[in-house]
């Protein structure tokens, strides 16, 4: 009887580190995938704003449509994003005192927020000053608790000058 206790507490152990290292590996690969679309959805508004289509939000989603699909990114069905990111930036110039949210993407998990900062000083060419915050959510694929864990992940584009 002493060997039977015994094997099923090897076993128990075993499946419990079983377990362990598949919950590893599954939050790897769902942080690798969302940080790679932050990534992407980064680099794409910097294109955009490279060649002046950033102000247009629809122009962000064209753009990165396709490359979500094929990646395998989350599904979004219902609107998630806040108003408002409640991040108040300091510079040496100011605070960016507008975060609004700017793209809302009712396809996929992500939101894009706009970052302006109005420059007051009549001594700079520059009017203002603006940059972008994606956060994009990471989602465990896990069949019962998947649904309830969101993580964000937040990352910010550089920062952008408009002249005056």
């Amino acid at each position: 009887m002493k060997g039977a206790i015994g094997n099923a507490f090897i076993l128990n152990l075993v499946i419990s580190f079983i377990l362990i290292f598949y919950l590893l590996l599954i939050g790897s690969m769902a942080y690798s995938r969302t940080y790679k679309v932050k990534n992407y959805i980064i680099n794409a508004i910097d294109r955009l704003e490279s060649e002046g289509r950033a102000n247009n939000p629809a122009n962000i989603l064209t753009e990165t449509r396709d490359y979500l699909k094929k990646v395998g990114y989350t599904r979004s069905y219902n609107g998630h994003c806040a108003n408002d990111l409640n991040e108040r930036k300091r510079t040496s110039y100011g605070t960016y005192t507008n975060t609004q949210l700017y793209l809302n993407s009712w396809e996929y998990d992500y939101c894009v927020y706009v970052n302006v900062l109005v420059n007051n000083d009549t001594n700079t060419v520059s009017a203002n000053m603006l940059n972008y915050t994606v956060v994009a959510y990471m989602k465990f694929d896990i069949p019962v608790i998947g649904n309830f864990i969101r993580i964000p992940i937040r990352g910010e584009t550089k920062t952008y000058y408009r002249l005056k």
